[in-house]
This record gives C-alpha cells, sequence and structure tokens, in this order.
C-alpha cells in the first residue's frame, strides 16, 4: 500500500497516515488518518473503529508487543490508551 492509497490517508497524504501491524498477530493491521482503522484479514478490508472520518487527526499508534489488546495513540487532540483494542 502506498500513502496515496485512501485505506490510509483517507485524502490526508503524508500528514496523518501510517500502518501498523499488532506484533502478536500480523492479520491485525491498523491504519491512522481522520479516524483509527482496522483489518482482521492483513489489510485486505479496513473499518473504522474510533474516530469519525472527517473528524480528529490521529498520528501515530504503538501497539504494547506483549498484549496486542494494550494501545496508545496520539491525535492533535492529544493522547489516549486503550486496554480493549478501542472497545
Amino acid at each position: 500500500m502506498a500513502v496515496k492509497d485512501k485505506r490510509i490517508s483517507n485524502g490526508q497524504g503524508a500528514y496523518s497516515c501510517g500502518v501498523f501491524v499488532d506484533p502478536r498477530n500480523p492479520n491485525v493491521v491498523y491504519t491512522v488518518s481522520t479516524a483509527l482503522y482496522r483489518s482482521i484479514d492483513g489489510g485486505v478490508t479496513f473499518h473504522a473503529f474510533k474516530g469519525a472520518p472527517g473528524g480528529e487527526d490521529y498520528h501515530d499508534l504503538w501497539i504494547d508487543p506483549t498484549n496486542g489488546k494494550r494501545m496508545v495513540v496520539g491525535s492533535d487532540q492529544g493522547v489516549s490508551v486503550t486496554l480493549d483494542n478501542g472497545r
């Protein structure tokens, strides 16, 4: 996937995009943009699970290498911590 791929950039380009793979499950892939997106099929399909397209700008995601449910996400609005995959 390239930065111009709409599944990643949502029109934001390199300003707000990234691909992150769960270190314990390579089929779980996340992208950050104007929403957080999750794929459970290795990046074939993505579904928004936090934020709304056109809302917050997410920039970075950390996934705990020992527990993929624990993540920290950085956005223009600050930092969020989840212990349950963002549910």
